[in-house]
């Protein structure tokens, strides 16, 4: 399971890079989020807690940390004005 993973890790890594030009570590600990947007759902919470991590790193450079990956994808219904802001 574990060689799986890493295999799969690193094939997603080589996917971002290529599609996107952006080096992720495949070692990292990936935070995926891949739903239907929602303004009050789970993707809200992840969002604010990435904001939350980044203003950590900004705050505390140094400080030991889990090195984390995060991606969002999704899509909003097309009348859904609020979600898509």
């Amino acid at each position: 399971f574990a060689e799986q993973r890493r295999q799969n890790k690193t094939a997603l890594a080589r996917l971002v890079l290529d599609s996107l030009g952006v080096a992720i570590e495949p070692e990292a600990l990936f935070d995926v989020h891949i739903k239907r947007i929602h303004e009050y759902k789970r993707q809200l919470l992840n969002l604010l807690h990435t904001v939350a991590l980044y203003q950590e790193i900004r705050n505390d450079p140094t400080a030991d940390r889990v090195p984390r990956v995060k991606i969002f994808a999704g899509k909003a219904a097309a009348s859904y004005h609020q979600a898509k802001l």
